[in-house]
């Protein structure tokens, strides 16, 4: 659960410490609704898993660390150019081929995770519904 830590009213997010009990009474008078906390809990648990998938890593090969793939999850893009953080500025118009080759394979990359990601939710809520 994301936390505001300004300590002021200015965020979506509630302050620290967040109580299930407020945030079911809340949503009661809110919406009419009360969130059932083992579902709550295990859709949380279920985003939580999937936090580990997503690594891409974009580095010189000179300088990388890692220069392969450390698992199906955990994934090394070594490139032999540019710099390790140019992959994650916004694209221009006159970025050099290998650029935007190594961002469109890390948006590949991310795609799969996020298709794979909403089947997961599918068979999930599915098996929600059926107990």
């Amino acid at each position: 659960m994301p936390i505001r830590i300004s300590g002021k009213e200015d965020s979506m997010f509630p302050t620290e410490p967040f109580d299930f009990n407020i945030f079911k009474k809340d949503c009661k008078a809110l919406y009419g609704v009360s969130p059932n906390r083992s579902t709550y809990l295990r859709r949380i648990a279920r985003l939580c898993m999937g936090f580990h998938q997503i690594v891409v890593g974009s580095q010189l090969s000179m300088e990388a660390k890692v220069l392969h793939n450390i698992s199906e999850s955990i994934i090394a893009i070594p490139t032999a150019e540019g710099s390790h953080c140019l992959d994650l500025e916004e694209g221009r118009e006159d970025d050099l081929e290998w650029l935007t080759s190594q961002r469109k394979a890390e948006m590949d990359i991310i795609d799969t995770w996020i298709s794979k990601y909403y089947v997961d939710l599918l068979q999930s809520n599915q098996t929600l519904d059926a107990h």
